[in-house]
């Protein structure tokens, strides 16, 4: 006997409409969705994986991004490319010639294989004291960098850190930030960075103390995330690093696949069959096999979306 060998089966947002019509009869043998059909049952798709979101569930959704600190500042916004400096992924290099004056836009570094033109450049400047920001206009040969602007009379001497990302992997407001670190980046060695609650951050008595940050207290807002950071870094060398929970994908067109492991196809078509039943007048008495199913199906995909955690029982009979 032998298998296909593939493992890429998928769905799109059609097909989990057209699989939770089936199950409720709405539609027959043969038949496919109409327009106002696929309307409702869109949006209530997306309201039910965005309030799924709130079960703390989706490990496939969590990643790393990384915030860079400005000496000074106490808060930072998650906020996609209108936000702080915050992305999910970055490239460095090192800067190959210092840089003699300050009215110029091109800089020379080892290598700018992995730098493009709209990408978000920092120049960090002598003793690490500050990120000067700028665009990436072009780049050429195998080491110049071309800005879009003039750099600002920073000392930029040889060896300096050059850090680079594209803005499509600006950073998003997370659902939740799960935990943190601090890194030196000239070090690249990582320190705790502790996660307090609101009332803990609010009664430090002076919140523009500077020094090594250690603690974090992050607010939630429509559209985006704001890091407080304590103390406020006192350099430029620090930045923060974060584990979250990303928003997942919105579901905008039918051919859209979901933002969600294979493991969890059959509880989004019989979940979505149950929160569209009412709509067309199907009474979830008559569905019983199908609320069933579709209880049975989402505790399967929660239990394979959870860490293994080890737990220590003691022994009584010794």
């Amino acid at each position: 006997m032998a298998t296909s060998g593939t493992i890429n089966f998928s769905v799109t947002e059609l097909d989990i409409i057209q699989e939770a019509l089936e199950r409720l009869g709405v539609l027959g043998e043969g038949e496919t969705p109409n327009s106002a059909q696929i309307t409702t049952c869109s949006r209530t798709l997306n309201m039910m994986v965005k309030a799924w979101q709130g079960e703390g569930l989706n490990l496939f959704a969590v990643q790393k991004i990384y915030i860079f600190f400005n000496p000074g500042q106490n808060s930072y916004r998650i906020q996609g490319v209108s936000g702080d400096k915050a992305c999910t992924t970055y490239t460095s290099t090192t800067l190959k010639n210092a840089i003699a004056t300050t009215d110029t836009y091109t800089i020379k570094v080892d290598s700018n294989a992995n730098i493009a033109a709209s990408d978000v450049i920092g120049i960090y400047n002598d003793g690490y004291a500050d990120i000067e920001w700028h665009t990436v206009a072009s780049v050429s040969n195998t080491d110049t960098v071309v800005l879009n602007e003039v750099l600002n009379g920073d000392a930029f001497a040889v060896g300096n850190l050059v850090i680079n990302y594209k803005p499509a992997d600006s950073a998003m407001r997370p659902v939740r930030i799960l935990n943190g670190i601090v890194r030196n980046v000239q070090s690249n060695i990582d320190v705790p960075y502790t996660q307090i609650n609101r009332d803990d951050y609010a009664i430090f008595p002076n919140k523009t103390t500077q020094g090594v940050p250690r603690q974090y207290y992050h607010n939630y807002q429509i559209g985006y995330a704001e890091i407080f950071t304590w103390p406020v870094p006192d350099s430029s060398v620090y930045m923060g690093v974060f584990w979250v929970q990303r928003t997942l994908d919105d579901f905008d067109a039918t051919s859209d696949n979901p933002d969600f492991p294979q493991e969890w196809y059959l509880s989004l078509s019989t979940n979505l069959a149950i929160q569209v039943a009412s709509k067309f007048g199907t009474d979830l008495a008559q569905i019983a096999d199908v609320v069933t199913l579709a209880q049975d199906a989402k505790m399967l995909a929660r239990g394979f979306d959870r860490e293994l955690s080890v737990q220590f029982v003691p022994d009584y009979d010794n």
